[in-house]
């Protein structure tokens, strides 16, 4: 399957919410282009907070409304309620990661 054309400034977008939720974080990104996921994971402290966000999702939204969007779904709140716990990101909002 081929890679999406997923606009890099909407991942450094993403990337940059994820630091700024988790500081002093290592966030690491990586296409999962069989899924159809971005996947961005904060490490902190031992413990690993995973946003899948779809390729959909990102297609869909300009990069200018991104992080509304993401903080309209109270993603943060989650993945610090529920570290460890994969949420994947779409257009109608958050899907715990089975």
């Amino acid at each position: 399957m081929e890679a999406m054309d997923i606009d890099e400034q909407k991942t450094m977008v993403v990337r940059d919410l994820m630091m700024g939720a988790f500081p002093d974080s290592e966030v690491v990104i990586d296409d999962d282009v069989a899924a159809g996921f971005q996947v961005f994971s904060a490490r902190l402290k031992g413990l690993v907070y995973t946003a899948m966000v779809t390729h959909d999702f990102l297609k869909h939204h300009k990069a200018s409304e991104i992080p509304d969007k993401i903080r309209a779904f109270l993603l943060f709140e989650h993945l610090k309620d529920m570290p460890g716990t994969p949420f994947v990101v779409t257009r109608n909002g958050l899907e715990l990661h089975h």
